[in-house]
């Protein structure tokens, strides 16, 4: 049974890290088919810290996972496991944006995509599939500056992995697919209770 998902997020930087200016010279094809539209932009930081102000904004920031765990259950009881990931380059949350603020230092996000579906194998080969999300998070660590050895965490949402667009076996969905099963041709004009029945199975 999977309890919880943990993502890490802070390892070494990869070998092909770029700036945000070095990414913003090459061209479409050069990116194309590279998986370097799945790396986080890495930062060169200039002196020893990064104060915070009243009023400043955080924009494209990334997260790019190096590994994932999930809680489950093994022999030893309920432990962290290593995972293997399945979902190919399509994982980065990017272009997230929002305000900062001072003492603690404490961000609010507001836009950018931050849900992605992803999906691990545990080691005795399940599946676990959900949302990687950084939705409406708020995120807090002490102090007024960014700086080396900086940490910070907070709450955040998580969206159900079937979405509006989710299409059940019978390729029915709330906003894509059919509106009934192509087998009940008699509950789909009735406009009461047939319709009724078949939204709520959706």
């Amino acid at each position: 049974v999977v309890l919880g998902l943990a993502a890490g997020l802070l390892a070494p930087a990869p070998t092909r890290a770029l700036t945000a200016e070095q990414y913003s010279q090459l061209t479409y094809n050069q990116v194309k088919g590279s998986a370097l539209a799945n790396r986080c932009p890495t930062v060169e930081s200039q002196g020893a810290s990064v104060p915070v102000k009243s009023g400043a904004k955080l924009t494209n920031m990334c997260f790019e996972p190096k590994s994932w765990a999930v809680e489950a259950q093994t022999d030893k009881g309920t432990e962290f496991v290593t995972t293997k990931l399945l979902t190919r380059q399509t994982y980065t949350l990017a272009f997230i944006n929002g305000e900062l603020s001072p003492s603690p230092i404490t961000f609010k996000e507001d836009d950018g995509i931050h849900t992605l579906p992803t999906t691990v194998q545990l080691p005795d080969g399940e599946y676990v599939p959900f949302l990687f999300s950084v939705k409406s998070l708020v995120a807090k660590g002490e102090g007024s500056e960014f700086k080396p050895g900086f940490t910070w965490g907070g709450e955040f949402e998580v969206p159900s992995y079937r979405t509006g667009a989710f299409l059940d076996p019978k390729g029915r969905g709330m906003y894509s697919g059919y509106d009934q099963a192509v087998a009940l041709p008699a509950l789909q004009a009735d406009g009461k209770e047939g319709q009724e029945e078949l939204f709520k199975e959706t």
